[in-house]
C-alpha cells in the first residue's frame, strides 16, 4: 500500500495566545510555532500569515518564528488577531490562530482636567476642612510608582502652613483654623502651585483659594498710622483738643 498525500500539516496547537507590551520594539520575538504533517515524508513545511491583522507580525516561512512588525499602541487598540498558515509540498495546508493581548505601558503624562482651578472656603474653617480635588486625567493604566499607587500629588508653591494635598488623592484640605492674617493678606486669595506624577511624567496646575469673609468673623478697624502728634495751646481746657486730621479704615465690605 502506497502511501497518498491527503492530509494538510497540523499545528501543535490551534491557538498560540501572546502577551506582549505596548512598548515592544519592532522585529522582538513573540513566538515559535511548529506545524507537523501526518503524512510524513512530504518535504519541507513553509509557514506564511494572513488576515486583517496579519501586518502586525512577520514569520519566517522556514522556521515558524514569529516577530514583530509593527509598534503598538495600547490606548488605540488592545487585541490582534492573527491567522498561521503551513503549506507541505502539495499546497495542502493547515491553520492555527495567534492572539496579541497588548498590555499597557507608562507611555503618557498626566494632565490636569482645569489647569487653572479655583476654590473658595469660608473664614471660619477649621483644620481638616474640605477645599478642592485636583481632578487629574491620564491614558494610562499603569504608572511608574511603586506601591500600586497611579499618581503622586505635592505643593511645590504656596502656603503649606494652612494647606495640605492627599498625595494619593489630590484631595486639597486646611491644615489649621484661617487666621486674621490669611484674610487680610493678598485680598484673602491664596495661590497653591501643584504638580503630580505618575513616576515617569509630570505635570503642573495652580489652584487659587478665596477665603470668604462672613458677617460672624469681620477684621477689626485700623488706623492708619500707629502715632498720631498734636500741638495744644497753653492755658485751654482738657475738654477741648485740637489735632491734626485721624482716620481709620474699617476693611469691612460697605464701610
Amino acid at each position: 500500500v502506497t502511501g497518498v498525500n491527503d492530509n494538510g500539516p497540523r499545528f501543535e496547537h490551534l491557538v498560540y495566545r501572546v502577551n506582549v507590551s505596548e512598548s515592544t520594539p519592532i522585529d522582538t520575538k513573540l513566538a515559535t510555532v511548529k506545524a507537523v504533517d501526518p503524512d510524513g515524508g512530504n518535504g519541507v513545511i513553509t509557514y506564511a500569515v494572513s488576515g486583517q491583522d496579519s501586518k502586525t507580525v512577520q514569520m519566517d516561512s522556514i522556521t515558524g518564528v514569529v516577530r514583530l512588525a509593527q509598534l503598538l499602541d495600547f490606548e488605540k487598540k488592545q487585541r490582534y488577531e492573527v491567522t498561521l498558515v503551513a503549506a507541505d509540498d502539495s499546497q495542502l495546508t493547515g491553520e492555527a490562530k495567534l492572539v496579541l493581548t497588548v498590555e499597557d505601558a507608562n507611555d503618557e503624562p498626566p494632565k490636569f482636567s482645569t489647569p487653572f482651578a479655583s476654590a473658595t472656603v469660608s473664614d471660619t474653617a477649621t483644620s481638616g476642612q474640605f477645599v478642592a480635588i485636583m481632578s487629574v486625567t491620564d491614558d494610562d493604566t499603569v504608572s511608574s510608582i511603586e506601591g500600586g499607587h497611579r499618581l503622586l500629588y505635592s505643593i511645590i508653591e504656596g502656603d503649606e502652613t494652612l494647606f495640605s494635598v492627599s498625595e494619593h488623592s489630590g484631595e486639597v484640605t486646611l491644615l489649621r483654623s484661617v487666621d486674621a492674617d490669611d484674610i487680610s493678606g493678598d485680598s484673602g486669595k491664596k495661590t497653591l502651585n501643584v504638580s503630580v506624577s505618575d513616576g515617569l511624567f509630570t505635570a503642573y496646575g495652580q489652584l487659587t483659594v478665596t477665603i470668604a469673609v462672613s458677617g460672624r468673623r469681620q477684621p477689626p478697624p485700623r488706623f492708619e498710622q500707629s502715632q498720631y502728634v498734636v500741638a495744644l495751646r497753653e492755658n485751654k481746657y482738657v475738654l477741648y483738643c485740637y489735632c491734626t486730621s485721624i482716620y481709620f479704615s474699617k476693611k469691612r465690605e460697605g464701610n
